[in-house]
């Protein structure tokens, strides 16, 4: 029975290929990131007939485009100069080149952060002037940080025998993290954003700086905490109080019926009394 998801269809009788394993774990994972993809990346743009158009990304784009679940919380060391950063998962648009028909360019990332001291750290200033970083984020493919390998036969065809060999069984994407140095007075302009890498924190380096203690830190994360998704206890308050104001408007409005009426009625002339002489047509 269908399940409404892309399914490989094995027939009776046929023979095994590898591929046809291989192409269905692609199946699932493009239809579980496509799903993500509409939730969190599709942008409604009005058209001139007034109706919804759905914009997703489909391309690398400068910075990179993507939404993070949680996590991958970039965190300074106090009076050192090194950053570690939390696990946490990602969902970027960097689809690879060429694409695969079988693949979709949204991708699920989930990675360990970083942890080691001396993997990523700061730059002492001594330039005279404040400088502007960045710290980023990069999907990697097939991490090799990921890469599990295991023994399996193999089957060489020129002896026509199983040879037990050590080979690739498992990987996943992860994520690279690098703190990018700005032109110092440069402003954010000596920095900016470069195609293909997300910003996660900016960060302000005053001259002088030996260590984290002195430089502020702002958080650019694209969270999905930070969309907007009414639950339905949020959307009844929302009602109510829509109610609400609409009552007040209504009585507000009445109130204003009614003054209105009042200065109408008090600003009518008074109607002067006309002699019955004066009221009779000539020639009667």
């Amino acid at each position: 029975m269908s399940n409404g998801f892309k399914n490989v269809v094995i027939n009776t009788r046929e023979r095994a290929v590898s591929l046809d394993i291989n192409r269905l774990q692609k199946f699932m994972g493009r239809d579980l990131t496509d799903y993500f993809r509409f939730m969190f990346d599709a942008v409604t743009q009005h058209d001139l007939e007034g109706g919804g158009t759905s914009v997703l990304g489909a391309a690398v784009t400068n910075p990179l485009r993507g939404i993070i679940l949680n996590g991958l919380t970039p965190k300074p060391e106090i009076g050192g100069v090194n950053v570690t950063i939390d696990a946490g998962i990602a969902l970027l648009v960097d689809p690879e080149s060429p694409l695969n028909s079988d693949d979709g360019p949204y991708k699920f990332v989930s990675s360990a952060g970083v942890s080691a001291p001396g993997t990523l750290t700061l730059t002492p200033n001594a330039s005279g002037s404040t400088r502007i970083d960045i710290i980023e984020c990069q999907r990697v493919q097939n991490d090799p940080a990921t890469k599990e390998v295991d023994n399996r036969d193999i089957y060489d065809v020129a002896t026509g025998l199983f040879n037990a060999t050590t080979v690739d069984k498992a990987y996943r994407d992860g994520l690279t993290f690098r703190i990018r140095t700005g032109t110092p007075g440069g402003g954010f302009a000596g920095v900016g954003t470069v195609s293909g890498w997300l910003p996660m924190t900016v960060c302000r380096v005053p001259n002088g700086t030996v260590s984290w203690d002195t430089v502020d830190l702002w958080d650019v994360r694209p969270l999905a905490s930070d969309l907007e998704f009414l639950s339905g206890a949020a959307i009844n308050l929302l009602a109510e109080r829509c109610d609400h104001v609409v009552r007040r408007m209504e009585r507000f409005v009445e109130s204003v019926e009614a003054l209105l009426a009042s200065e109408r009625r008090s600003r009518r002339p008074a109607q002067r009394a006309t002699p019955a002489a004066a009221r009779r047509k000539p020639g009667v």
